[in-house]
């Protein structure tokens, strides 16, 4: 079978990169897959991990007009028996509406990385010009549905983790909480990073956190924390390539303050090595979080709840080995057997 990928425009440092290095380089075992950009990436190192045998097709040119085109041109080249595997719900519909006008009979399938309805890209409406639908998560799974797709088109399959390396415990100081934050530095918006520092201003014991991201708003909280006294409590490393290659020993754990989200993959990340995790109760957060086992959520809004879960950590018994097993059904050989299944 043939498999083209067909993205949005991708930075070249997310999760949904991550993500498509480890599908793609599965799929390129048993299909042809080809990967289409409509654009550059900022970062490409990224492609460089894509197995030799994976065609890149990439648009160098900027305009509404051009990318059109390029898409047009990509459609109208591809077989009947071609999958058209879709990551950008506008560009599904395009895609049905050339299968239309032009009697073509390629599949399509969507699969979106993030939340349908807490953007502004794409209208979701978009989606269901789709044939079939992959969900990486509960919440999108269920906001398929409340746009009419039935469940026979839906395929709830998750992201893909590698399994880790469990870190040894931190030799530092033993009386503070060590938190890590790992993700784009937003101080209120969809990252709500404003929570956490509140939440840091109101925790009994003694606690630290290293932040590893960058964003518009880093001075912003950088101020944010002197106002609220806790700017020594806090380390920031910035952007940094792959966090996890810094971080040595196991924080006790790490946390996210997040409104909204997909399937965050630094939940997983840091699962697979054993770290608890402290996490807002967005839509779909207990795909991966299990209260007591794993870690502990809060309710969004709530800093003194927050607080409290932090605190909560120095007596907690929750162990790395139960963290590592929570998320078994995340691991690549459950994952790949599904979508193998999926696509025989």
């Amino acid at each position: 079978m043939e498999v083209k990928v067909i993205c949005h425009n991708l930075s070249g440092t997310g999760g949904t990169e991550t993500v498509l290095v480890k599908v793609l380089n599965h799929l390129s075992k048993f299909h042809n897959i080809q990967l289409v950009l409509p654009n550059k990436p900022d970062n490409t190192e990224w492609l460089h991990n894509l197995d030799s045998n994976i065609q890149v097709r990439m648009l160098n040119k900027n305009g509404k007009l051009s990318k059109i085109m390029f898409f047009l041109k990509t459609f109208l080249k591809t077989t009947d028996d071609t999958v058209l595997l879709m990551l950008g719900a506008n560009m599904i519909k395009f895609a049905a509406k050339v299968r239309e006008v032009f009697h073509k009979k390629y599949g399509i399938i969507s699969w979106i990385h993030f939340s349908l309805f807490d953007q502004q890209m794409f209208d979701p409406k978009n989606i269901r010009y789709a044939d079939q639908h992959w969900a990486i998560s509960t919440k999108i799974s269920k906001q398929l549905q409340s746009l009419g797709i039935p469940d026979s088109k839906i395929r709830l399959i998750y992201n893909p983790i590698t399994p880790a390396k469990i870190l040894s415990a931190d030799s530092g100081q033993k009386d503070v909480c060590h938190l890590v934050y790992i993700g784009r530095i937003q101080f209120e918006g969809q990252k709500n990073l404003k929570e956490l520092f509140d939440a840091l201003g109101k925790v009994h014991k003694p606690v630290f956190i290293d932040l590893y991201g960058a964003g518009a708003d880093v001075q912003r909280c950088q101020e944010y924390c002197k106002i609220i006294g806790i700017e020594k409590n806090v380390r920031w490393h910035g952007w940094v390539n792959d966090p996890w290659q810094e971080i040595e020993s196991s924080p006790d754990a790490i946390v996210l303050s997040s409104r909204y989200e997909g399937l965050p993959m630094v939940m997983l990340e840091a699962a697979s090595r054993g770290i608890p995790m402290i996490v807002s109760q967005f839509e779909g957060y207990t795909d991966i979080l299990q209260e007591n086992i794993n870690g502990y959520s809060y309710a969004i809004g709530n800093s003194d709840q927050l607080a409290e879960k932090i605190d909560k950590l120095s007596g907690s018994n929750i162990n790395a080995e139960q963290v590592v097993d929570s998320i078994k059904k995340f691991y690549e050989n459950e994952y790949f057997a599904r979508l193998d299944k999926i696509l025989s």
